[in-house]
């Protein structure tokens, strides 16, 4: 019977985690469409702004998703016999 090595295997992504400005472009999108139509064009330009305060909110929301993203893929792993570390299956 032949052995798998499931250390060759690569580790899954069970939460598909984007990259930080693919994300926070989705989320200035999705909050330039929460403004009537007549105000979107000076939301969309305020959001260029990297100064404007609304932006940096934005860009801490899409990193704490990125961690949490992120914690939810090592706790996955945790479970798993291939990436599983110290006591993790207990």
């Amino acid at each position: 019977m032949a052995v798998i090595d499931l250390s060759q295997l690569p580790p899954p992504q069970i939460v598909d985690v984007p990259d930080f400005e693919t994300l926070l472009t989705e989320r200035k999108a999705e909050f330039v469409a929460l403004f009537p139509a007549e105000e979107q064009e000076a939301v969309a330009r305020t959001l260029t702004l990297e100064s404007e305060p609304v932006v940096k909110m934005l860009q801490e929301n899409v990193y704490r998703e990125l961690l949490l993203r992120q914690r939810i893929n090592e706790a996955a792993r945790a479970v798993m016999v291939a990436y599983s570390g110290g006591d993790d299956l207990d």
